[in-house]
């Protein structure tokens, strides 16, 4: 019988084949001296021992090709314990800052489409579909505290405001409060920890009439400096890749800390982020002409009009107060307000394209606003305890959650009105009549949770990990045009289990394996305009990781398994009442079995490589397919290299990103049966270039697919398709004092 998880062997051995050889290597710098500088956090491992929390690095000069330090230090993302990345029971994936500047990602969506087993899916031009092991993500975390990624603008957040981006694949409802199965993004605010003034200045230019600026600046604000503050200053501008489209990005982070003793740390901080497409559209191009033949339009086809937009605007503030007692243990207080306000002037085209005179679209105009206020309370405690003759560490936490929200819209009056040729569309479009504005429907969201995780040094070698989170939850949605009469869904007392087991096999590899619950209230609603039972299930690992070259090189491999019910899937043609969204159903038994692996660190002092591979299967009781618009495999590999001798200072990189082909189907008008439409294998190749001039000033040249690759990904539910992002060249200056 046929292993449920390794149903490919094929692409796994191709990239264990890799992995191995990337291995070689660094077996064969190990015996030779490690970096010198390399920080000390989560390397040496000793049974029972505490690990030490990583501070987060201020601005440094890192332009010397002698420069290391780059390991990955501990993690609380999982479970809440500070644990190495070696002794977490679950895949974590860690993009530090170096590797952001490095990649020229200047949105979270180029972050995760280079992040190990996430795959990235475009759904319109504002919007874009994360996934990881088969299913969406939606569990998103500012410093640690969850955030409402329904609100609908995470991937477009500009980085500029980040240290890292901490990635943790599978369910993560311990921390994360209702834990959806597939990954848990965790962004890192940059922290104001220079206590002499240090600053980094960048300007970008780039095709596409790109250009662009990031100032970073942090001081200590006293002589002491026990008072110390950062700025951080971002904005861009683009023409985008399609006819009409007009991007813009602004973001400011303005953060202060506070040493109120010496164990004691005030931080008060507030970030500003505001995206904007103009000309962009909703939705995808059409598949099939109206004769059943497959459309061909040009790359930079749009259904936009000169007048659509999609602005996003997030302000986000947090105080919070941390306190080291002389047990070890630490107590943290944290306060945030997330204010969001999306304005949508979109037209959404429906119909079937004539392929001679490229008539037959109609269009019908959305005028949605959307006010979301989101505020969090949390308070944790955690430290070392000693019981049984070892050193154990306990986690205790209390979160609340209040998160109110309003949708307002103009609905079409009239017939829809028919579109000019999509041959030769100019965007040029009259908006047709509408109605007055009017309340969609007001609803609050609350949640209230306790929580718990311990790590019991069982032997030297083995530790178990178990915690679990107790939550109330609470949906109250008021009488609205989309929701008729008002009702409340009351979730009380929601018990979500965790728990997982490391086992040291030697010094440098460990095993484990975990199991982790899954609750999540769901935000689809189903053709009445109801919402969908919340989603319940399991989420299971077991795995190898390990850690080469003191810690800079870490290793994992995995096998998953997700089990879920009430899982959402489209309900046919139907609609949610008022809207032109589809309504979904939920079904029981939806389950997803998959491989990971991943290798990430520096292999010797001048080469710093990664390279991770992913496959997964998605089967649904029924056998209908099930997000079939996303790759089952993906690859992805990173290199960056110092060279030396007579080209002392200059560095280069790429990165390939492959992803396998999907399964995506659609129903050709003409014949009225199924075909495959959907993108077949493909490889994405982008390279860096970078000279340090000086100590202080570097240039980087970035080009993003760079042998103009063409591709398409096709839209998640309209049976029509994106056309992915050209080649792009960005030119960049960056200095630092």
């Amino acid at each position: 019988m046929r292993s449920p998880v390794l149903f490919s062997l094929r692409p796994v051995v191709l990239a264990g084949a890799l992995l191995c050889g990337l291995l070689t290597q660094a077996a064969r710098a190990d015996d030779g001296q490690p970096p010198a500088d390399q920080a000390a956090a989560s390397g040496t491992k000793q049974a029972g021992q505490p690990q030490e929390e990583a501070s987060l690095p201020v601005v440094r000069m890192r332009f010397a090709r002698e420069q290391q330090g780059d390991k990955v230090g501990p993690s609380r993302s999982s479970t809440g314990l500070n644990l190495s990345l070696r002794d977490t029971p679950q895949a974590i994936s860690v993009i530090t800052r170096e590797r952001i500047e490095e990649g020229g990602f200047a949105t979270l969506e180029s972050v995760l489409r280079a992040t190990p087993g996430l795959a990235v899916s475009g759904d319109d031009s504002g919007r874009s579909t994360i996934s990881a092991r088969g299913f969406a993500v939606e569990n998103y975390r500012l410093d640690g505290l969850p955030f409402d990624a329904s609100w609908g603008y995470m991937e477009r957040l500009a980085t500029a405001a980040f240290e890292k981006i901490e990635v943790t694949r599978g369910a993560t409802g311990l921390m994360a409060g209702e834990g959806n199965p597939s990954a848990s993004i965790s962004m890192v605010r940059k922290r104001a920890s220079a206590k002499a003034l240090q600053g980094q200045v960048q300007l970008l230019l780039g095709t596409q009439n790109r250009r662009g600026g990031t100032l970073d600046l942090g001081s200590a604000l006293n002589d002491s400096g026990s008072l110390r503050a950062r700025v951080v200053a971002h904005a861009e501008h683009l023409e985008g890749r399609l006819d009409l489209e007009q991007r813009r990005t602004r973001q400011l982070l303005l953060v202060a800390e506070a040493d109120l003793g010496p164990k004691t740390l005030l931080t008060l901080g507030h970030l500003y982020n505001h995206s904007a497409v103009d000309g962009g559209y909703w939705g995808g191009l059409p598949i099939f002409y109206s004769d059943g033949s497959r459309s061909q339009l040009p790359r930079r086809a749009t259904t936009g009009v000169d007048w659509n937009l999609w602005h996003e605007t997030l302000n986000s503030s947090y105080l919070k107060l941390e306190h080291r007692f002389d047990s070890q243990w630490r107590l943290q207080a944290e306060l945030s307000r997330d204010m969001g306000a999306n304005r949508y002037q979109m037209v959404w085209t429906e119909g079937a394209v004539d392929s001679g005179t490229g008539l037959g679209l109609t269009g019908v105009p959305y005028f949605y606003k959307s006010d979301r206020v989101q505020r969090n309370a949390s308070v944790n405690l955690g430290g070392n305890i000693t019981a049984f003759g070892r050193v154990h560490e306990l986690n205790l936490g209390l979160q609340r959650l209040v998160a109110p929200a309003n949708w307002t819209n103009r609905d079409l009056i009239g017939d829809k009105p028919a579109m000019d040729s999509l041959h030769n569309w100019k965007g040029r479009w009259t908006p047709p009549p509408v109605g007055e504005l009017y309340n969609a429907g007001d609803n609050l969201t609350t949640q209230t949770a306790a929580y718990a995780a311990a790590r019991l040094q069982l032997t030297d070698a083995a530790k178990l990990i178990v915690g679990a989170r107790l939550s109330d939850y609470r949906h109250q949605q008021e009488a609205g045009a989309w929701n008729p009469v008002a009702y409340e869904v009351r979730r009380r007392n929601v018990l979500t289990p965790y728990g997982g087991l490391m086992w040291d096999l030697s010094e440098s590899v460990s095993a484990y394996i975990s199991h982790a619950g899954i609750f999540k209230n769901q935000t689809a609603k189903d053709r009445e305009g109801k919402y969908l039972a919340p989603l319940e299930g399991v989420s299971q690992e077991i795995g190898l990781k390990g850690e080469w070259l003191d810690g800079a090189l870490q290793g994992a491999a995995t096998l998953f398994r997700v089990e879920q019910n009430n899982f959402a899937v489209a309900d046919a043609d139907f609609k949610i009442p008022g809207t032109s969204d589809p309504a979904m159903r939920g079904v029981q038994g939806v389950s997803s079995r998959g491989v990971e692996l991943e290798l990430e660190g520096r292999l010797t002092s001048d080469w710093r490589a990664g390279a991770s591979f992913s496959h997964m299967k998605i089967t649904h009781p029924l056998g209908e397919p099930v997000m079939s618009n996303l790759p089952r495999s993906l690859f992805k590999l990173h290199s960056q290299y110092a060279l030396g001798g007579a080209m002392q200072g200059w560095h280069v990189g790429m990165n390939v990103n492959w992803q396998g082909a999907d399964v995506y189907e659609t129903t050709n008008p003409k014949t009225q049966l199924k075909e495959r439409t959907g993108q077949d294998a493909y490889a994405l190749l982008d390279l860096m270039l970078r000279w340090n001039i000086n100590k202080q000033l570097q240039a980087q040249l970035n080009i993003d697919n760079a042998l103009d690759k063409q591709y398409r990904q096709m839209h998640p539910w309209s049976d029509s398709y994106l056309v992915g992002a050209p080649r792009s060249v960005k030119l960049g200056l960056d200095m630092r004092f």
